[in-house]
C-alpha cells in the first residue's frame, strides 16, 4: 500500500532532511506503528507519506489517492459534531453510531445541550483536547479509506479512554481491522507495540534503526525503550506530544503575523497579480480614465492660448476655441462614464469571479498543514471580500449576501 524508495525529506534542499535513507514497504490491511524520540521525523514520515513533505531524493509510492489522515493538532471547522464526522462522505446512519461508540464520543454527545447538532466553534473550542482528537479520528476512520495515517491520536486521552479508543478502533477486534484498513500510527504509546504487525524504530537521525515484528523486535538485544528515550514504567506519554504541538502554534503564530505584516506592507507583485487576473479590460479603463484627466486638465491650457489669441486678434477665432473647449468638456464627460462603466461592469466582475476561482482551486487543494494552521474565518472572510466586490449594487446585509451565495 505504501513503498519509499531511497526516500530522504526535509524542508528545503540546501538544509540537511529531517529524514534520510528510508526503504520500507507496508502491506494491505496492516497495522504498522512508527516509534523513535521527540524529533526523530514521526510526523515528517507520515507527511511525506501524503505528499506534504518535499522530496530531496528517492521515491515516494501510495496505491489509494485519497487518505485518511489525523494529525496531533486537528482540524475542526466551525460545524456541528456530525458534520464534522461525516464530512464529505453521505451518512450512513449505522456505520455513524459505530464511529460515535468506537470512539468514545457516544457519551460525550448525548451530554451536550443538542447532542450531534451542538455547533463545536471556530477549532472545536467548546470541545476538551481529547474530544477534539477523538472527533478528528472519528472523521478519519468514518471515510473509509483504505489507508489511515494517524499521528500520535493518543496522547491527549486518560488512560482508561486511551485503552478503549485504541482497542475499538485499532486492535485485532476493532473497525481498522475488520474493514481491512491499512493503519500507520505514529506514537509514544510502546504498550501497544505487541497488538502492531509491523513496527518502525526511527532514531535521532532520522533513519531506521530497526523494523519488523514485536517478536522479532523484542528478541533482539539492542531493542531497549530506554535506549530510545521512553519511560516505559509511565503511563504518561503526552508530554512531548504537547511540547510538539505547542512548538507547531507557535511557528504558525509567528508566521501569521509575519503574513499579516506582509499584507500591511504590501507587495509590487500583488499589484501584478491582480493585473494579471483582470486582463485586458484593465489597461482599457486606465485608458479611460487617463483620457478623462488629460480632457479635463488640458482645457486650462486651452483657455490660455484662448486669451493670447483675444489679446493680439480680437474676436476673430472666438468661435473655434468656444466650440474646442466646450468639445473638452463633453469628451471628459464621455470619458468618466466609458471609465465607471469600465470598472463596475468589467473589472470588479471579472477580478472577481477569476480571483474567486483561483481562491477556491487553491483553498481545495490546500495541504492539511495549512487548514489547520489557518482559522476558517480567515479563509472565509477573503471570500466575502470578493462576493461584496463582485456585487457592487447589493447591499452589505446578511439577507443579500445569502441570497446571492444561494
Amino acid at each position: 500500500m505504501i513503498s519509499v524508495e531511497d526516500g530522504s525529506f526535509g524542508f528545503a534542499a540546501d538544509i540537511p532532511p529531517v529524514i534520510k535513507n528510508i526503504q520500507l514497504r507496508i502491506k494491505p490491511s496492516t497495522f504498522t506503528m512508527v516509534i523513535g524520540p521527540v524529533g526523530s521525523g514521526k510526523s515528517t514520515l507520515l507527511k511525506a507519506f501524503l505528499g506534504e513533505m518535499p522530496s530531496i531524493s528517492g521515491v515516494v509510492y501510495t496505491a489509494e489517492r485519497e487518505i485518511g489522515y489525523c494529525s496531533q493538532d486537528p482540524w475542526l471547522p466551525n460545524v456541528t459534531i456530525r458534520q464534522s464526522v461525516v464530512g464529505a462522505c453521505e451518512f450512513d446512519i449505522h456505520w455513524y453510531n459505530r464511529i460515535l461508540h468506537a470512539c468514545a464520543l457516544d457519551v460525550d454527545v448525548h451530554q451536550f445541550p443538542y447532542g450531534d447538532d451542538t455547533i463545536i466553534g471556530s477549532k472545536g473550542i467548546i470541545l476538551s483536547g481529547g474530544q477534539k482528537q477523538r472527533l478528528a479520528l472519528a472523521r478519519a476512520v468514518y471515510a473509509r479509506k483504505r489507508i489511515l495515517l494517524l499521528d500520535d491520536v493518543l496522547s491527549g486521552l486518560d488512560k482508561k479512554t486511551e485503552q478503549m479508543v485504541f482497542h475499538r478502533v485499532l486492535g485485532p477486534e476493532g473497525l481498522c481491522h475488520e474493514h481491512g484498513i491499512t493503519v500507520v500510527l505514529a506514537t509514544h504509546a510502546i504498550k501497544y507495540l505487541r497488538y502492531a504487525e509491523h513496527i518502525i524504530v526511527l532514531d535521532k537521525s532520522g533513519t531506521i534503526a530497526e523494523r519488523g515484528s514485536f517478536e522479532d523486535l523484542e528478541s533482539h538485544n539492542t531493542f531497549e525503550a530506554d535506549a530510545l528515550g521512553y519511560n516505559a514504567g509511565k503511563d504518561d506519554q503526552s508530554s512531548p506530544s504537547q511540547r510538539e504541538a505547542a512548538l507547531s502554534l507557535r511557528n504558525a503564530a509567528m508566521q501569521s503575523e509575519k503574513a499579516k505584516k506582509a499584507r500591511i506592507a504590501g507587495d509590487i507583485r500583488l499589484y501584478a497579480y491582480y493585473a494579471k487576473a483582470v486582463g485586458w479590460m484593465l489597461a482599457f479603463y486606465f485608458c479611460a480614465h487617463t483620457a478623462t484627466i488629460f480632457f479635463i486638465k488640458f482645457p486650462d491650457v486651452w483657455l490660455r492660448w484662448w486669451s493670447a489669441a483675444e489679446v493680439s486678434h480680437p474676436g476673430r477665432h472666438t468661435g473655434f476655441y468656444l466650440g474646442i473647449y466646450c468639445m473638452f468638456g463633453g469628451l471628459s464627460l464621455c470619458g468618466m462614464i466609458i471609465a465607471i462603466l469600465a470598472i463596475f461592469t468589467g473589472v470588479l466582475p471579472r477580478s472577481s469571479a477569476r480571483l474567486h476561482r483561483r481562491l477556491l482551486d487553491t483553498v481545495m487543494s490546500a495541504p492539511y498543514s495549512f487548514l489547520s494552521a489557518t482559522d476558517l474565518g480567515i479563509i472565509l472572510n477573503r471570500y466575502v471580500s470578493l462576493l461584496t466586490s463582485f456585487t457592487p449594487s447589493l447591499t452589505n446585509s446578511p439577507a443579500d449576501l445569502a441570497r446571492t451565495c444561494l
